[in-house]
């Protein structure tokens, strides 16, 4: 997969919203969604920060990079199951 194009960013979320047959909310909202429901299955805090903002500006944080899958667990916690 490739990544998307920021320029298409809000017709491919309302895309997202109607293929899973969820509301059409603000992309910051989903934001905010997205993070309360992983983190409320167990997905560990820096790792969704780091999903959902990126890298912080402390040294640390600089050279830190999560692995693939450690990324994938915390956005399996979703737990939404799309429609074939």
């Amino acid at each position: 997969f490739a990544a998307r194009d920021p320029r298409n960013n809000w017709t491919r979320h309302m895309e997202d919203c109607d293929r899973l047959t969820i509301r059409r909310v603000r992309q910051h909202a989903a934001r905010r969604t997205f993070i309360s429901v992983v983190r409320g299955n167990g997905a560990d805090k820096d790792v969704v920060n780091a999903i959902t903002h990126g890298r912080t500006s402390e040294v640390q944080d600089q050279y830190n990079e999560h692995p693939w899958p450690v990324l994938c667990d915390a956005v399996k916690k979703m737990q939404i199951r799309a429609p074939r």
